[in-house]
């Protein structure tokens, strides 16, 4: 006899394993590439073929009429419970949780969850009979979140289906009079490489040769802060040469910006910006970014632009591989599977599946991103890289990636510099290194340091190598890196030639004021 109870239970129960894929469905649409219809119905028929089998499973106890049988079922939903119970726990942690180890030794961690989880499990044998019941009705109360997954599903489709996730204002013509000069500037924003964890206090054992490299031929400004603490408000800071205060979005393709000292915001996409006035001078344009859906905001001001979202979209996987892959991830998070992951038929945990999203992100960009910054075409080019930012993707002891989900930012930092040194290898193959002016710098600092060694610093690294340029010059004075939109129209327009030059110009920028935020002073000022 089916009942309706253990069915919608067993439903609850499939729906809560998904909750790691819930979590990120729910990302704000302005920063989705497209719709991902298909995934969010292979997890709905996941969820319901999950579902059926929890149901199918606790019938065929019941019926079989053997206490060992049914005994076996309760204490296999106590163990399916633990997956979104984990779940929990992993986002948590995410959100700050991980602080409690600034707090404790690894070791003392380690031996507190062991007592919590003994005496947790002590309390459930101890008394079973009326706590497993417990459990199972919070999960059927948990029953009408099932309904809203898959309502926000539906409506998504609804209204979102004739939306252009694409979109793009088609670009203002080029002028049809040839640039002044030959000039060319490659801005590289690597994002969140934080100054201090790179050439202060650069961990033992790490080797940026490239990066150093470049330091030693270039302008390094040891005391440049960003705009503001987060990608949201640094980019469009930096790009329109005015700090942004306040961000809000609107849709798929708006992005309304309030600037320091203004009440009113105003439309990115109807803002002047380093491109467009770049375009005016006669130079041709070009952006490959992550995480901004620049050619939806930006799109008119340049002649070529690219954008990979935070989550790699899976487009060309079949539906079923699609079912497969979701549903292999389910195992992944019992606690404790990344000790034994022969528990998961893919060996991912959630951190891993996101290691390996970032992955292919990266991957991507960098076969977009290399022929546009050595195309001679472009006179103006932004790389907004995803990296050092986390996930963690590499293994500088291995010198390779890592879908592991253990990697760290300090492996992240070593593989800034490969990707550095493949770039510039690249650059110098297709003879346009030594005519480029490179800028490389980062949009704010690390802001996750109870991960590393409880230090905070708000500085981002600033290397500016002039075309030519093969000797470096060390400036200390602090000042806003807002000011590269004016430094990139400077140097277009020929004002600014050589270091010392560009040293007087930031000498005038020095005294203006950082950002809404109070960056540290240092001793070494």
């Amino acid at each position: 006899m089916i009942r309706p109870k253990h069915l919608a239970i067993a439903l609850s129960l499939a729906n809560l394993c998904f909750l790691f894929y819930w979590h990120g469905y729910h990302d704000d649409p302005f920063y989705r590439q497209q719709p991902d219809t298909a995934d969010n119905l292979a997890v709905m028929a996941d969820v319901l073929l999950l579902g059926l089998a929890f149901w199918g499973f606790y019938t065929l106890a019941r019926l079989s009429q053997r206490r060992f049988v049914l005994e076996a079922s309760r204490w296999a939903f106590v163990l399916v419970l633990l997956i979104p119970l984990n779940i929990v726990r992993q986002l948590l942690s995410r959100l700050g949780a991980n602080q409690l180890q600034t707090l404790l030794t690894k070791t003392g961690l380690i031996i507190a969850c062991a007592i919590i989880g003994t005496v947790s499990a002590c309390v459930v044998v101890r008394w079973r009979r009326r706590i497993i019941p417990a459990l199972a009705l919070l999960v059927l109360l948990l029953f009408p979140f099932t309904f809203f997954t898959f309502g926000r599903v539906v409506t998504q489709w609804f209204t979102e289906r004739s939306a252009v996730w694409s979109r793009t204002d088609p670009p203002t013509p080029s002028p049809s009079t040839p640039p002044p000069s030959g000039r060319r500037v490659l801005w590289i924003i690597f994002d969140e490489m934080d100054e201090r964890l790179t050439f202060i206090d650069r961990l033992s054992g790490l080797r940026l040769p490239e990066i150093d490299r470049l330091r030693d031929e270039s302008l390094w400004a040891s005391n440049a802060f960003p705009p503001g603490p987060e990608t949201l408000l640094s980019m469009p800071s930096l790009i329109n040469g005015r700090i942004v205060t306040g961000v809000k979005t609107e849709g798929t393709g708006d992005l309304l910006l309030t600037y320091k000292g203004d009440e009113q915001p105003v439309n990115w996409r109807n803002t002047a910006n380093v491109f467009s006035r770049a375009r005016d001078l006669g130079y041709k344009t070009a952006v490959v970014g992550w995480s901004n859906p620049y050619p939806r905001v930006i799109g008119a001001s340049l002649d070529f632009c690219q954008f990979f979202p935070r989550r790699y979209p899976d487009s060309d996987l079949p539906f079923f591989s699609r079912m497969l892959e979701r549903m292999a991830i389910v195992p992944s998070s019992l606690p404790l599977e990344e000790r034994f992951h022969w528990l998961s038929p893919i060996g991912l945990s959630l951190d891993g599946l996101e290691a390996l999203g970032s992955i292919k992100t990266y991957q991507a960009f960098c076969k977009a991103a290399i022929p546009v910054a050595t195309n001679p075409d472009f006179n103006l080019i932004l790389l907004h890289w995803p990296i050092p930012h986390l996930p963690g993707i590499y293994s500088r002891s291995r010198g390779d990636f890592d879908s592991s989900g253990r990697g760290t930012y300090i492996d992240n930092l070593a593989l800034v510099d490969r990707t550095f040194r493949e770039l510039r290898q690249a650059m110098e193959t297709a003879g346009v290194w030594d005519s480029t002016t490179v800028l490389l710098s980062a949009d704010h600092w690390y802001r996750y340091p109870f991960l590393l060694d409880g230090k905070s610093d708000h500085r981002v690294p600033f290397l500016l190598k002039l075309a030519g340029q093969t000797t470096r010059l060390d400036y200390n004075r602090r000042f806003n890196t807002v000011a590269t939109h004016d430094l990139i129209l400077s140097i277009l327009r020929g004002e600014l030639q050589d270091p010392e030059s560009v040293a007087r110009w930031l000498d005038q920028r020095s005294n203006e004021p950082l950002a809404g935020f109070d960056p540290p002073r240092n001793s070494w000022e």
